[in-house]
Formats: C-alpha cells, sequence, structure tokens
C-alpha cells in the first residue's frame, strides 16, 4: 500500500460503504451521511472517496473533519 503524505506512518486507511459504516460506529446514520454528501456541508466532501459508483468514507479523513468541524465551532463562540 502507498504511504501517502498526510497519513502517519503505520496508520491503516479504512474506506467504508456508506451503507455500512454504522456498523463500524453508531452516529452519524446512513441518512444524515447522504446529506452530508449532497450538501458538502463544512466540506464534508474531503471524506468522500469515490470508486466508480460507490461512495466510501476514508474513517481516518472523517474524525479529522469531525474535530476541524468541532474546533471552528468552538473557536466562533469564543469570538462573539
Amino acid at each position: 500500500m502507498a504511504s501517502e503524505s498526510n497519513q502517519p506512518a503505520g496508520l491503516i486507511r479504512r474506506l467504508i460503504p456508506v451503507a455500512h459504516f454504522n456498523e463500524y460506529h453508531p452516529d452519524p446514520t446512513e441518512a444524515a451521511i447522504r446529506w452530508m454528501i449532497f450538501t458538502n456541508k463544512n466540506g464534508f466532501n474531503r471524506c468522500i472517496v469515490r470508486r466508480g459508483r460507490r461512495v466510501l468514507i476514508d474513517e481516518v479523513e472523517y474524525f479529522r473533519w469531525l474535530e476541524d468541524v468541532n474546533t471552528e465551532v468552538k473557536n466562533h463562540k469564543r469570538e462573539e
């Protein structure tokens, strides 16, 4: 497997089909994921890998995205 520059050494990138994401993580629901993909809410599409018609979620990138969104919300609240 080719190493990516933004992946820490030894970290395996798991790509999970949208329909199976809840087998690994209880939240968000499949419908919520599909909505986030459709609207690209908060840059969510950076977590998506498309292979033909299949839409896969990059698990590591999803959790990075979640942390970034939460950090943005916290920083925005501090500014108010």
